[in-house]
């Protein structure tokens, strides 16, 4: 069985006790999720990096953050959907898009 390579990557940021932690789609580099936090030292920081991208992996979780930032992108009414229907909706408004000859 193939391993399924990542569509993200984790970028991050570490100055003056200030962590930024970046999840960037591979393909376009835009950012679909970011957390900031105070560490107190690099070695912290580095221990946070590591939290934060077995986050990201764990049940999808990038995936999930992926499809919020396009709903948003999109103007998708998400609140109170499943994941399921929430694609529904992002796949309705970009056939929507496509029929109007928007981009």
């Amino acid at each position: 069985m193939a391993t399924k390579k990542p569509n993200y990557f984790i970028r991050s940021k570490y100055a003056d006790g200030h962590l930024l932690l970046e999840a960037v789609h591979v393909e376009t580099d835009i950012v679909f999720h970011n957390y900031q936090i105070i560490a107190e030292n690099e070695q912290d920081a580095n221990l946070t990096i590591e939290a934060y991208k077995r986050f990201m992996s764990k049940n999808d979780n990038a995936l999930r953050f992926m499809a919020l930032h396009l709903a948003d992108t999109l103007e998708v009414d998400y609140k109170g959907k499943s994941a399921n229907e929430i694609a529904f909706l992002i796949v309705a408004k970009i056939k929507e898009s496509d029929i109007r000859g928007e981009q």
